[in-house]
């Protein structure tokens, strides 16, 4: 089965509406950030700190128990998947099915990706003309260098409203 773009780029639409409304609502201001540079939002806390975010979000670790972590972008032309070239200061994978979000820093998954292409399977995901690969790194795993796991709890109706 070849990757839908347009399929994807929905559902993580629908996974960073999600996600800025929960940030929303707990007091944070939540700005676009620059895709180029592997940042989806910048949020400015209540105290005025500023942290960068990428976002990314699951729709099949409930069936699998494992979230993809990107390794190579385009397999034709060798393009380093975003777990080396994200430059947020945190990446929050949400994980839809479970209203479930763990909060990460891209330098410890750098520093645990080697061992677990080790440990565990590739995924290659076809597109159209290339592939994208990525180890299926199971969650129970993820969470052990999480900072920590939120349970989303933000409902959005189809309006954009929150």
């Amino acid at each position: 089965m070849t990757y839908e773009f347009d399929v994807q780029l929905k559902e993580g639409a629908e996974g960073e509406e999600i996600l800025d409304h929960f940030f929303e609502q707990r007091g944070n201001v939540v700005l676009e950030g620059s895709q180029k540079m592997g940042i989806d939002r910048v949020f400015i806390i209540p105290n005025g700190e500023a942290y960068t975010v990428e976002y990314k979000t699951d729709y099949l670790s409930q069936k699998y128990g494992n979230l993809i972590m990107e390794t190579v972008s385009v397999d034709t032309t060798y393009t380093p998947g975003w777990v080396y070239t994200c430059k947020a200061q945190y990446l929050i994978y949400y994980m839809y099915y479970k209203n479930r979000a763990l909060v990460m820093k891209p330098d410890d998954l750098r520093e645990n990706i080697n061992l677990w292409e080790e440990q565990y399977e590739n995924a290659t995901i076809p597109n159209i003309n290339y592939n994208t690969i990525g180890v299926k790194v199971p969650v129970e795993e993820c969470e052990t260098v999480a900072i920590t796991s939120l349970d989303i709890d933000v409902v959005v109706n189809n309006e954009g409203g929150k």
